[in-house]
């Protein structure tokens, strides 16, 4: 129980949420503590050799007064009126007792070197510059007094109380040197740990900005993805209609930019429905397959081949005029019967016809020629099928 009290009695108060203040209140507690179990050596050393002045050792109780109100007010949180009180009263103090023994030539004076580290671990630089001008200041006051002889006669004698205040002093140096000696490992075991942590935290960053960037190409993958969905027919893989709207209309304003053609071919396969009732529809899905095929292997880089609707395509050649067009779609539809479909060992024929409109020829806008186109196209069926028509303003009255 005693030993607890102790212990608590000689522990730093603890300010919470106040890191800098409990640093600043345990290195003063520690000064605090050091300096009264160094006044009361003295003091029993002094006692122990009966040659200590008692004017000395009224200043030794004095100072083991005034350090323990510095702890009254540490532990009462006014931890900055405690670090400039025990800084100013220490110089005060050692002055004071140098100057009662007589002359600076005596341990206590000695103590003033360890009164600079102190007021350094307290204030960091600023400390340690104020204090050693302030203690060269000090000693040159009591070299000036001494040799003017204002000082009292000299104290010479040694003997106990020398012996203890050395030791007193070898003793605060150890502390002192062991204090800071801890205090730097554990800024450096700190530092250490904070540095294993920034590494960690860099390792985790960086590997969450990986996770990141492959999520991000994730998803930039399957947006392209779905918008090749979106814009592709599934089954025969050509464009479908929705990406008609934009790709037509910018086709359309570089036509006009570049005044050249912009011909539009609407094709159809014949007789599709006698396949599908026939043959069935996977069969009828195979030929929309084949034919696709066909499409796209005529297609050049710059033409647009789309299923436009059930068994209804849609090619769009840009610079190409109605003749060269004409001359394209007739080949497509001599390929397209020398085609050779083969389903559940039935060979299906296919046919088919084409109607043939253009920009600027047949109108301004795309939604105009493909009517036209589709008008064109119809006239091919009536005709018989399986041939490509231009569409031609007088045959198609409005």
């Amino acid at each position: 129980m005693l030993v607890t009290s102790i212990k608590r009695w000689l522990a730093p108060p603890v300010f919470e949420g106040a890191e800098e203040k409990t640093r600043q209140a345990s290195l003063i507690n520690m000064v605090c503590i050091t300096s009264l179990a160094f006044t009361l050596a003295v003091m029993v050393g002094a006692l122990m050799g009966g040659k200590t002045p008692v004017s000395t050792l009224i200043i030794d109780l004095v100072a083991c007064a005034v350090t323990l109100q510095f702890r009254h007010w540490l532990r009462s949180g006014r931890v900055v009126l405690a670090r400039f009180g025990m800084v100013i009263f220490g110089l005060v103090f050692i002055t004071a007792v140098t100057a009662d023994i007589g002359t600076i030539r005596t341990p206590t004076a000695a103590i003033l070197l360890f009164w600079v580290l102190m007021t350094g671990l307290i204030f960091d630089r600023r400390g340690i510059v104020i204090g050693t001008i302030a203690a060269s200041m000090a000693v040159l006051g009591l070299i000036v007094a001494e040799n003017a002889g204002w000082l009292r006669p000299p104290f010479y004698d040694v003997g106990v109380t020398q012996w203890v205040t050395f030791t007193a002093l070898f003793g605060f140096t150890s502390g002192l040197t062991y204090y800071i000696n801890q205090g730097t490992k554990s800024a450096l075991a700190l530092a250490r740990k904070e540095i294993e942590q920034r590494k960690q935290a860099e390792q985790s960053l960086k590997a969450a900005n990986e996770e990141l960037h492959l999520r991000v190409f994730e998803v930039q993958r399957l947006q392209v993805e779905l918008h090749e969905q979106a814009i592709h027919d599934p089954l025969t893989g050509l464009y479908n209609r929705r990406y008609l709207s934009d790709a037509l209309a910018r086709e359309i304003i570089q036509a006009k930019r570049a005044n050249s053609s912009l011909t539009f071919v609407m094709a159809d396969i014949d007789h599709f429905k006698f396949v599908n009732d026939s043959y069935g529809h996977l069969a009828g899905d195979e030929v929309l397959v084949q034919v696709a095929s066909l499409l796209k292997k005529h297609a050049r880089g710059s033409d647009i081949a789309c299923r436009y609707g059930g068994e209804e395509f849609l090619l769009v050649f840009p610079g190409t005029s109605l003749e060269l067009a004409h001359k394209r779609a007739e080949e497509i539809q001599q390929n397209c019967a020398a085609l050779s479909i083969q389903h559940e060992g039935k060979n299906i024929a296919v046919m088919l016809s084409f109607g043939v409109a253009a920009y600027p020829d047949h109108g301004q806008q795309w939604e105009q020629i493909i009517v036209k186109a589709d008008k064109a196209l119809y006239q091919s069926k009536c005709n018989g099928r399986n041939q490509v028509t231009i569409f031609r303003d007088e045959e198609f009255p409005t």
